[in-house]
């Protein structure tokens, strides 16, 4: 009663490689870096920050930042929800994780497009996204693709949070993901 997913049921992710000449490495930047807890403007200062030392002082054409880079990883949040309830508090870091979270299009992806306009590099970065569902309150674990033209070019949600991610993040689903678009990648 399973049928067996082909790799055609899947769209294909961006292809970064199509704007690079053939046979020529590619040099990547993968940051491993911390967020500014709940300061979404310091977090994208320093994300900027980042792409910018990657490009010029190590000659990065593609910058890669951390899963939830923006506003932050909620590792070791609980959110006050043990199973079938949710503390006031819980609910009042939800809150404040929500405020913090990324909108697509919005003024922290401006800042990022800037900066991989500015620096003329592909940017893969993680956010935590606010998303247009019933109730308005779901978020997503997306990465975005930015191009060196300074645009968003794909975004891909998370298909599947595990384990405790699941009272965080709503599941992302094939029409809540944008493929690139051959032709502007």
């Amino acid at each position: 009663f399973f049928r067996k997913p082909s790799i055609q049921n899947f769209p294909s992710p961006p292809v970064l490689a199509s704007s690079l000449p053939m046979g020529r490495p590619l040099r990547v930047a993968v940051v491993q870096a911390s967020p500014v807890l709940f300061a979404p403007p310091a977090t994208v200062s320093k994300a900027c920050t980042l792409i910018r030392t990657a490009a010029r002082d190590h000659g990065a054409q593609l910058v890669v930042l951390p899963e939830a880079f923006l506003p932050a990883y909620p590792r070791m949040l609980s959110f006050g929800a043990p199973v079938g309830s949710r503390s006031a508090e819980g609910r009042e870091t939800f809150r404040e994780y929500w405020e913090n979270s990324v909108d697509i299009p919005g003024p922290a992806m401006d800042a990022l497009c800037g900066a991989a306009r500015a620096e003329a590099v592909w940017v893969a970065v993680g956010v935590v996204e606010r998303g247009p569902r019933p109730g308005g309150s779901s978020l997503f674990c997306s990465l975005v693709y930015l191009s060196p033209e300074g645009r968003v070019v794909a975004r891909h949600r998370k298909i599947k949070p595990t384990a405790a991610e699941r009272v965080v993040w709503a599941e992302g689903g094939a029409g809540e993901t944008f493929p690139a678009d051959r032709k502007s990648v």
